[in-house]
Formats: C-alpha cells, sequence, structure tokens
C-alpha cells in the first residue's frame, strides 16, 4: 500500500520535470532529492524515520544528470556555458562548430545542454566543487549511458553529437572518470550505437 507520509514545499513559477529529478539512498538513512528549475538545483534530505523533509537548499547551476559514487558523494553533470575548450577535450573543433550551430539555430540557451562539466557535492560537508569534464562532448536529448562503478570511478559511454533536430550523429567512445584525480579518458569504442 502507499500513502502520503510527508510534503517537500519549494517555491517556483514552473512545473518540475521528471527529468530533471533525482532522489538517492544513503547509508545515514536519509534520502538524498535533487531537482533543476529556474537555472537553479534544488537541494534537501527525507529522513523516513519521522517522515520529515529538511529545509531545501540551492546552487547555482543545473544538472542534466547524476550519479551517486561508492563513496556516497553526487556526481552531477552540469549545464554551465562551455565558452573556451578545456585542456583536455577532445574533438573540441568538432565541438565548438556544433555549438555555433545550435546557437544560431537555437540561442545560448540550448548550447548549455551537454554532458560535459562536472561537479560533485559531499553530501557529509554539505559541499559542492567543480570536479572536471568528461573528454567527449554529448548531447543532452540523447542520453550516454553513466553508470558508477565499484571502484569509484564512473563508466560514460554512447550517446550523440548534434547537428539538428534531424540529424544527429552517435557518438561510440566509451570513457572512464577518475573523481580523485577529475580526469576522465578515453577507453575505447562501443561495437555498435547506443542512445535513448
Amino acid at each position: 500500500m502507499f500513502k502520503i507520509v510527508g510534503e517537500l514545499k519549494y517555491e517556483t513559477k514552473y512545473g518540475m520535470s521528471h527529468e530533471y529529478f533525482r532522489a538517492f539512498p544513503l547509508d545515514c538513512g536519509k534520502i538524498f532529492l535533487a531537482w533543476s528549475i529556474e537555472d537553479k538545483l534544488h537541494y534537501t534530505f527525507f529522513n523516513p524515520e519521522d517522515n520529515s523533509f529538511e529545509e531545501y537548499k540551492t546552487y547555482d547551476n543545473t544538472f542534466l544528470d547524476m550519479v551517486k559514487l561508492k563513496d556516497e558523494r553526487i556526481l552531477f553533470f552540469t549545464k554551465k556555458n562551455q565558452k573556451t575548450p578545456p585542456e583536455d577535450i577532445k574533438y573540441w573543433a568538432d565541438f565548438r562548430l556544433f555549438r555555433k550551430l545550435l546557437i544560431e539555430k537555437y540561442g545560448e540557451k540550448w548550447a548549455n545542454k551537454l554532458y560535459l562539466n562536472i561537479v560533485i557535492y559531499d553530501p557529509k560537508k554539505d559541499d559542492f566543487s567543480k570536479a572536471g569534464n568528461i573528454t567527449v562532448p554529448r548531447w543532452r536529448h540523447a542520453k550516454p549511458l553513466i553508470l558508477a562503478l565499484n571502484d569509484g570511478r564512473v563508466l560514460i559511454a554512447g550517446g550523440t553529437d548534434y547537428v539538428s533536430p534531424r540529424i544527429q550523429f552517435p557518438i561510440l567512445s566509451i570513457e572512464i572518470y577518475d573523481p580523485n584525480t577529475q580526469k576522465s579518458t578515453v577507453q575505447g569504442d562501443l561495437p555498435a550505437e547506443l542512445t535513448s
């Protein structure tokens, strides 16, 4: 049976899409909840022992996706704009053209919707920190596969590059991001297209 046990109160002018809402149970027994709306990341904790929500907080960024790491930190792929190339970015020339096409057709807002920049949240310290970037930019609307590995690293595979709503090129590369070094390394290519 399901029953209503509490209510999360937050202020917004808009509805909240399920795409930008995530929840993860933590070892302490609480549940971490985060959602993106109005260009901010909102987050709180739910305590199932007394069915209570903590007062929600905000972070000045929004996320495309997130995954819980082995050490219980939360990795976010954020939507901040990237106008200059990270030193280790792969295919930046292609990405720069890709971004230019997006801006010309849809404006700056759409050029932000890329899997690229990473921010990590530590729930024990209640602290966000910039944590590098992945190596191959991937378009938001064809999500790559993202898996937290048992050794603490994160696997990112598949996705697409974007030219127009009808023209998208599959990305076959597989890369592994290490939150300790904040580096992501391409490991090889998928044998077939992987998009979602």
